[in-house]
């Protein structure tokens, strides 16, 4: 019911999925026990210490088959496909780098899903999964006003940075950095996007952000005046 719910708004309004959409949740079904799983210590789990979200999970059967929404015998991607992903992709992180939810919120598909890792709203007033523009405004919001903008001097440090259009699937991004303000450190992360380009603009229809958290051991600079 939960993962029915979640995903349910990618995909049009009126008529069947696209292909574009089709792939984005079957790749947030099968990545979503990785996002789970990484984000805290096995250890924690001991002792009820965090969330068991084993019952909100597909078991291995229920999972849709990436071969039944691939691209495998429909259209290429148009020829620019990967150029206006990256493009997409450079003005998200010029955002994120500075905390800017109005500037990074346009590369954005109107029903796009944002998964986030548990650190993130265990214990506060925020959710695992964001769907469509407006929630995942106000997930910015809240990120970027707590922990990461200029006021709290964020700093991102890109590690690896990869975007693929392969024949069988929409293209996608993959990125891992290091991310710090005085008020997180993130020696680890990993954002995984998933666009649409076949408008003008690629937007991003699916993303997941992975990281590990070591703010409660890092001597954290001190916040701007």
């Amino acid at each position: 019911v939960v993962l029915v719910r979640a995903f349910g708004r990618l995909q049009p309004a009126q008529g069947p999925p696209s292909r574009t959409m089709r792939f984005s949740r079957a790749f947030l079904i099968a990545i979503l026990p990785l996002v789970w799983s990484s984000s805290l210590p096995e250890a924690a789990c001991s002792s009820g210490q965090c969330v068991d979200h084993g019952g909100d999970l597909p078991a291995l059967d229920d999972r849709a088959s990436l071969l039944q929404v691939s691209r495998v015998g429909q259209a290429p991607q148009p020829p620019n496909a990967r150029q206006s992903a990256n493009e997409t992709l450079n003005k998200h992180l010029a955002a994120f780098a500075i905390g800017d939810t109005e500037a990074i919120m346009p590369g954005y598909h109107p029903d796009a899903t944002l998964v986030v890792p548990s650190w993130v709203y265990t214990g506060k007033n925020m959710k695992p999964i964001y769907e469509g523009k407006e929630e995942i405004r106000e997930f910015f919001t809240q990120f970027f006003g707590a922990y990461f903008s200029c006021k709290w001097g964020s700093s991102v440090r890109m590690k690896t940075r990869t975007t693929l259009c392969p024949p069988a699937a929409p293209c996608f991004s993959y990125i891992e950095y290091v991310a710090e303000s005085c008020k997180i450190s993130f020696p680890i992360t990993s954002d995984t996007f998933v666009f649409n380009t076949d408008g003008a603009d690629a937007l991003i229809v699916a993303q997941t952000f992975v990281n590990y958290d070591n703010t409660a051991n890092a001597t954290l600079p001190p916040c701007p005046p």
